[in-house]
């Protein structure tokens, strides 16, 4: 980014976690008003990352009506442990539910989405809004059901930016500017970073062969996270790291340890003092997660972007792959790149000088 560059500076109030399922003639059935007919349901389990007050609102074509429990969910008995339920937004109309409750960090809640009248089918989106995130998980047991949970989020600024806004045409260090070093308020030729839910910044520190992390409003002085004892190949140590990001699900930062041709994951637990390897042999470049939690690694010798399941070694290939080119099928040189929702994959090519979009699914 040019140093004059505008920059939009937000305080981050709202995290919406997203949910996508379907309902259909193999969903489960249940009596919502105890008269003759069915029902189709989906059952989604919502885990809270932090105490607050959260709502949950549904879009969908189809007449929404949602149910919040404590677990379990009893469909022979849909009072029991039954927290809120609501068919209606918040003016009190409308055919998609909007309902608000306190949860608590850690607890197990059971979202029922349904309809109103009897069987109907349809997809439908959940979006849960509060102070954290929450996974939704489907609690699905029927394989030839659709619905899936993806486990997103988006930080959502607490205001609205009217059309006419303007931007200050001066950005503000954040991390570093304090020329180049190894102090722990400066970094020494910075590649990747990823920002967190509540602002927090994690830094590739590509000279020191460490990973920094800065907190939101504190731009004195960072923290070292991984790394830092020295330029090695030791469980201990990286070699000019040049991407990171966060798996919130293990609470552990994912690092490209580029020169020592690794994936490693370090936590981010108190007292931790060594990574583990995920992948090695591989002369990656730049990391991504999807809503699936899949790894994607870019790889600039082969030329390519594999998806990862953690834990897996030789992944799938998603772009590139086919020899250094600028054919429509190669890359040359993928540095980093970008995972959408629908895991389409927008790859900068970098001595191709182009940006190339890999749909999902495509044939080529």
């Amino acid at each position: 980014m040019p140093i004059n560059a505008p920059c939009l500076i937000l305080k981050c109030s709202i995290i919406a976690s997203n949910y996508s399922g379907a309902l259909d003639n193999n969903s489960s059935t249940f009596s919502r008003d105890g008269t003759s007919g069915i029902w189709y349901y989906e059952t989604i389990q919502a885990i809270p990352k932090r105490t607050g007050n959260y709502t949950f609102k549904s879009y969908s074509a189809i007449y929404s009506f949602g149910y919040l429990y404590t677990n379990p969910f009893d469909p022979l008995n849909i009072t029991s442990n039954l927290l809120v339920s609501s068919d209606d937004d918040e003016t009190g109309i409308g055919d998609q539910f909007s309902m608000s409750y306190p949860l608590e960090a850690g607890a197990n809640y059971n979202l029922i989405f349904t309809t109103l009248d009897r069987s109907l089918i349809g997809r439908f989106f959940i979006v849960v809004s509060g102070p954290a995130r929450v996974i939704l998980r489907s609690m699905n047991t029927n394989p030839e059901q659709p619905s899936i949970a993806t486990n997103t989020e988006v930080a959502t600024p607490g205001v609205n930016i009217p059309t006419n806004a303007t931007w200050k045409q001066n950005g503000v260090t954040i991390a570093g500017g304090h020329g180049q070093g190894d102090a722990t308020n400066q970094l020494y030729t910075p590649h990747g970073l990823f920002v967190d839910d509540d602002q927090t910044v994690v830094i590739a520190d590509y000279g020191n062969h460490r990973i920094m992390q800065w907190k939101n409003g504190d731009t004195t002085n960072g923290q070292v996270v991984a790394g830092d004892k020295g330029q090695g190949n030791g469980l201990h140590q990286l070699n000019h790291p040049t991407d990171v990001l966060i798996d919130k699900e293990t609470d552990s930062l994912i690092i490209c340890d580029r020169w020592n041709r690794r994936v490693v994951r370090w936590s981010r637990r108190s007292g931790t003092t060594q990574g583990e390897i995920l992948i090695d042999n591989i002369d990656c470049w730049g990391l991504a997660m999807d809503n699936q939690r899949y790894l994607y690694v870019s790889d600039v010798v082969k030329h390519e972007v594999r998806r990862y399941q953690l834990g897996e070694k030789n992944g799938t290939l998603v772009a590139g792959g086919n020899g250094k080119g600028d054919g429509l099928s190669q890359l040359n040189w993928p540095r980093y790149f970008f995972v959408d929702r629908q895991h389409n994959v927008y790859v900068s090519d970098n001595n191709n000088h182009r940006v190339t979009k890999c749909n999902k699914g495509a044939k080529e």
